[in-house]
């Protein structure tokens, strides 16, 4: 077991459905999340698969976990620095269905694509412009991976840039 894990607070009772419903509750008002994100978040803390099971049931049937709403407030904070191949995995490692995912980037163009890892790349060329040119283009090339985007794409953007 992790530090991190035994860190947790641990469920009382792991059968509790009272406790179970009161933590994700709890987690939900943190941040919005995914039903697996959720689901592996109560089973950390020691809740039992039928009793979280039950949970998540109850929370999508009253409307306190909204699976669609979590993913546009996931976007809505990320979408405008990070490129649709990075916002893809992490969704996917939250636990989001992968046709939601898709659909939900659908919307982001090849051009915008391109546009949004220009404007990052000339914020961060400003930033640095006080370093030596190889070190400036490595730290640019490095923050754009960093940011998700292939390493040909950012070649593209840094050679037109050059000429």
């Amino acid at each position: 077991m992790t530090a991190f894990r035994r860190r947790l607070a641990r469920a009382a009772s792991a059968d509790s459905r009272e406790e179970c419903r009161a933590r994700a509750v709890r987690l939900l008002t943190v941040r919005a999340r995914s039903r697996e994100e959720l689901r592996r978040s109560l089973e950390l803390r020691g809740f039992a698969a039928e009793t979280i099971r039950e949970t998540l049931a109850a929370l999508v049937r009253d409307g306190s976990l909204n699976e669609q709403a979590a993913l546009e407030s996931f976007l809505l904070n990320r979408e405008e620095r990070f490129s649709r191949d990075r916002l893809r995995t992490e969704l996917r490692q939250r636990g989001f269905a992968k046709e939601a995912v898709d659909g939900a980037l659908a919307a982001r163009s090849d051009d915008d694509e391109r546009a949004l890892m220009e404007a990052l790349f000339r914020r961060r060329s400003q930033e640095l412009a006080n370093l030596p040119s190889d070190r400036r283009r490595k730290k640019i090339f490095d923050f754009l991976r960093r940011r998700g985007f292939s390493p040909s794409a950012i070649f593209d953007v840094m050679g037109e840039t050059e000429e």
